[in-house]
């Protein structure tokens, strides 16, 4: 049982926060995930997914880009809910199979040079806490001086990835799920399989997903 009531409807929260449930709904097309545990405390809600937005929909890199690090941050996370999410909006970005595989078995094999640039930036950043002087030089090459401070915003800035996970497993993973339309209980367990996680980190992920922004 979820240790928080998740908030999945802006008249869980007070008059004057309303209006901050209303800017994430029209940012990220529903209210789900993480925010319907972030909205006990609306202003943090408000300045996350504020921020969220510009990292990830709003900035220069192309989606490819974003999708690819958010994917290996989610599987560096163990990230169910974000991996199912971005995993849809790769394939819809033309992102190969064996390229989400690789991501999703820790290894780079298969995986085009310029996609892997972005996987090995990531799983440096992510394992180590810093990028070699060759990665980053890649990066700066490719994307000029500001395509690495763009990279680490996507991978730290928004709360879909990093901060979420940590609260879900505070509050209770499954409620997460479940309050944001979930995967459903037989896409829940494939999810599980594909990340390599005991299903009991699924428990009760019920409920049809949603279109929208994860």
């Amino acid at each position: 049982m979820a240790r928080l009531a998740p908030i999945t409807n802006k008249d869980q929260v007070a008059p004057k926060d309303q209006a901050i449930v209303d800017s994430i709904v029209a940012s990220r097309g529903a209210l789900q995930g993480p925010f319907t545990m972030f909205l006990h405390c609306p202003e943090l809600a408000g300045r996350l997914a504020h921020l969220g937005a510009f990292v990830r929909f709003e900035g220069s890199l192309d989606m490819r880009v974003r999708v690819l690090a958010a994917m290996t941050v989610a599987r560096e996370l163990e990230a169910v809910y974000v991996w199912g999410a971005q995993t849809g909006g790769a394939r819809r970005l033309g992102v190969p199979e064996s390229t989400i595989t690789a991501i999703r078995e820790n290894h780079s094999r298969g995986i085009p040079a310029e996609d892997a640039q972005i996987v090995e930036f990531t799983r440096q950043l992510m394992r180590k806490h810093r990028v070699d002087d060759a990665t980053m030089k890649t990066l700066i090459g490719r994307f000029g001086n500001d395509g690495p401070h763009r990279a680490v915003r996507q991978r730290r800035a928004d709360p879909a990835h990093g901060r979420d996970r940590l609260l879900r497993h505070a509050v209770d993973d499954g409620q997460c799920l479940r309050a944001g339309g979930g995967v459903g209980r037989r896409g829940a367990k494939g999810l599980a399989r594909q990340l390599d996680l005991p299903r009991h980190r699924l428990r009760g992920a019920e409920g049809r997903r949603r279109t929208s922004r994860a």
